[in-house]
């Protein structure tokens, strides 16, 4: 995988940090990575830090991604996505929502963790 990925699980939620130049290729390979030690931990909420990803996708690789995300995370109760305030498009939000994936995209990180904690009622 072209990203480098550290993986720290805590009793809420599992993290993914990600570093690395920007591909199409590389961000599925981070969904497959990602659905595959999830699904073998049974974790329910996800937070994926791209921060120190360098560069962004195109809008039409954004919604792929979003698609292929909630193809590969049916499970997955949240998934939050951290990246830089200037990459906040929720193209690929909207492509997983639309699947029927829970994903939100933040630009700050205690929001994105406040989201995951909360407690879902209904």
């Amino acid at each position: 995988m072209p990203f480098k990925v550290t993986v720290s699980r805590s009793l809420h939620y599992v993290r993914y940090d990600a570093a690395g130049p920007t591909s199409l290729k590389s961000f599925i390979e981070l969904a497959t990575f990602v659905a595959a030690d999830t699904a073998c931990y049974e974790d329910a909420k996800v937070l994926v830090d791209l921060r120190r990803v360098d560069g962004q996708l195109t809008p039409h690789e954004q919604a792929l991604l979003g698609e292929v995300a909630a193809l590969k995370l049916p499970y997955v109760f949240k998934l939050a996505s951290l990246v830089p305030a200037a990459a906040v498009t929720h193209t690929s939000e909207r492509a997983a929502v639309d699947k029927g994936l829970t994903l939100r995209v933040f630009d700050s990180e205690s929001e994105a963790v406040a989201w995951l904690l909360e407690v879902d009622v209904g």
